[in-house]
């Protein structure tokens, strides 16, 4: 609050989430009520109350709320945290026959939000007969999805990259995945 290093014996931090005080640091003794969540003291004596989290999972999302008070000056800022699980894709059921119906199946596993993104490509052009399965979240909060695509593959087929692409919100591009029809 003023520009010279603040005396740590005048300074309180608190940090808190959903209503309950989980990080506190009063007269330079440190207490915590999650051994996930940290403060730097030496950044305390910049003038920097940053809370510090190890080990992330979904339920850490939320609102924080910092409360500082140096002597008799307080101040209060609300801080938004967001979490992200970045999907991993897996191909299944690539071994095909030539001229009969077969689906292939891509899965997106372990991400968050919920929210993704799942199209099929032959060669770079959208197949459109592609479809998703009932989104499935798993105990830790993160989320799967089956996506599928109906095919007849032909000897046309034989040399072609099928493709399926993932857009989330934890991807700063689209993941992909690429491979070859199997011919049995």
């Amino acid at each position: 609050m003023d520009k010279q290093p603040p005396d740590l014996n005048l300074l309180v931090v608190s940090w808190t989430f959903q209503g309950k005080v989980i990080l506190k640091y009063d007269n330079k003794v440190f207490v915590s009520q999650d051994p996930r969540m940290s403060l730097n003291v030496e950044s305390l004596e910049h003038g920097y109350a940053s809370l510090y989290v190890s080990s992330v999972t979904i339920s850490d999302r939320g609102i924080y709320v910092c409360t500082v008070k140096y002597s008799t000056e307080s101040k209060e800022k609300e801080i938004s945290f967001k979490v992200f699980a970045r999907p991993l894709l897996s191909i299944q059921s690539i071994k095909v026959q030539r001229n009969t119906e077969k689906t292939l199946t891509c899965k997106a596993t372990g991400f968050f939000p919920p929210d993704i993104w799942i199209t099929w490509y032959r060669n770079g052009e959208v197949l459109r007969n592609h479809f998703m399965g009932k989104l499935q979240m798993y105990n830790d909060g993160t989320y799967k999805v089956d996506s599928n695509v109906t095919i007849t593959p032909t000897n046309d087929d034989k040399n072609k990259t099928f493709s399926c692409r993932v857009q989330h919100d934890s991807l700063q591009e689209p993941l992909q995945k690429d491979f070859q029809l199997i011919y049995e």
